[in-house]
């Protein structure tokens, strides 16, 4: 073609973008508008080998007094950030790791991170160290030593071990202030940090009852109003379950507005909590805890309630009212958490009529992406289940059959029509 005399013709050549859909029209995927980071080409064990030596020597100890003392520093502003940083490369070779949980690492952290949680100003300095607690979290869960015996608790001012029921009591305390941090405007604004926030907290619980406790009663008060037919905690929990809000009493939308974002937060935290379960002893004590508390099968219900039965067509208005019902992306994704491989939970869930209707589901496209959420939840319930892995993949395979036999009767019409049959 003709180039403008302007230089346009330098310009680089427009990028198009194609996205395929399925026979039926309808792509159900995800739309991908990033791309993640590209994975490390170096092993860390091998870029930071030499900060072995901290651990070898009494550096690794140092530098968590001073990040534990560093709230009386003057300078903290310029040296917590580079303190950090020099952890953070510490923690990328298992050793320094293991050493770090050691010495107490994680309570120091948690410590100093609670005060800083609050402070706007403060968020990329607290992200960073939430960062460094996520990193050791995820190394006492892979260890195959009990959580224990890595990782002591601290009571008192948070550092030295305790006896039984003030390290019970400290441990407490410190999950209700990381809780009381969920819904402050600093962690709102940067949901990276509530994301990490997120995966921690299963952790902090050891798999305790006490501990889980406190933690699913603290959510569950908020996920009966964002789901309904969501249990509450027992009669004379509320109190203790119920979220740090302002007591006062509300004064015009503002006030209001700020309460309705709480909640959310603390929905979503509970979300990514919920999905970021593992298989660690921890993860599956919160499982059993959900599902004994009826959370599980109430929210099953709710599928019922919700989702058209699996024969109703897919162009049937029924599906696009289910797919606006604003909880549904919630309860799908805290079933496909807490159903991931955990057989009593599955029990409760793979039930026929809701295998069928969330089958259809996984096919239809929606902005909300409640598809490819369906399509999770189906795979969670699969997991270690074979007998649910095979009624899952009779049907696909039935609609896969469908879906070809439509498409042969599609090419003969206009064979003939070309008058080619």
């Amino acid at each position: 073609g003709a180039r403008v005399a302007s230089g346009a013709g330098d310009l680089s050549p427009m990028v198009v973008v194609f996205r395929l859909q399925g026979l039926d029209g309808e792509a159900t995927e995800p739309i991908i508008e990033t791309l993640a980071p590209l994975a490390p080409s170096a092993d860390p064990e091998t870029e930071f080998a030499m900060t072995a030596l901290m651990s070898r020597t009494e550096g690794l100890k140092l530098l968590l007094d001073r990040i534990r003392d560093m709230a009386g520093f003057h300078a903290r502003l310029e040296l917590e950030p580079l303190a950090l940083s020099l952890l953070s490369s510490c923690c990328k070779i298992a050793v320094n790791r293991k050493a770090a949980l050691s010495l107490h690492a994680v309570d120091i952290l948690l410590f100093r991170l609670c005060s800083l949680i609050p402070d706007e100003a403060q968020a990329a300095t607290s992200e960073a160290m939430l960062a460094i607690v996520a990193t050791l979290v995820t190394h006492a869960q892979q260890a195959s030593s009990p959580l224990e015996a890595d990782l002591a608790s601290a009571a008192g001012d948070g550092w030295a071990p305790a006896a039984a029921g003030e390290e019970n009591a400290a441990e407490a305390a410190r999950l209700t202030k990381l809780l009381d941090c969920v819904g402050l405007p600093s962690v709102r604004s940067r949901p990276v940090l509530l994301q990490t926030l997120a995966q921690v907290l299963p952790f902090l619980t050891r798999g305790r009852k006490a501990l889980l406790d406190l933690l699913v009663k603290r959510f569950l008060v908020l996920l009966a109003f964002a789901v309904p037919g969501t249990p509450t905690p027992r009669d004379g929990d509320e109190e203790r379950a119920t979220p740090a809000f302002p007591s006062a009493e509300r004064e015009g939308d503002v006030q209001v507005r700020e309460e309705a974002d709480e909640s959310e937060a603390y929905i979503e935290c509970f979300v990514c909590v919920v999905q970021r379960l593992g298989a660690d002893e921890a993860s599956q004590r919160l499982r059993e805890s959900l599902t004994e508390r009826g959370v599980v099968a109430k929210m099953r219900d709710e599928l019922r309630l919700v989702l058209p039965p699996g024969d109703t067509p897919k162009d049937d208005e029924a599906w696009v009212d289910a797919i606006g019902v604003p909880a549904l992306p919630q309860i799908l994704q805290l079933l496909a958490g807490i159903t991931r491989g955990f057989a009593p939970a599955q029990a409760v869930v793979a039930e026929e009529g809701v295998l069928a209707s969330l089958h259809v589901l996984e096919g239809i496209s929606s902005d909300r992406h409640t598809g490819s959420m369906a399509e999770a939840l189906l795979a969670a319930l699969a997991e270690g289940n074979p007998e649910v892995e095979a009624r899952i993949g009779a049907r696909r395979e039935r609609t896969g059959e469908d879906k070809r036999a439509r498409a042969a009767a599609q090419r003969e019409k206009m064979l003939k029509e070309l008058g080619m049959g």
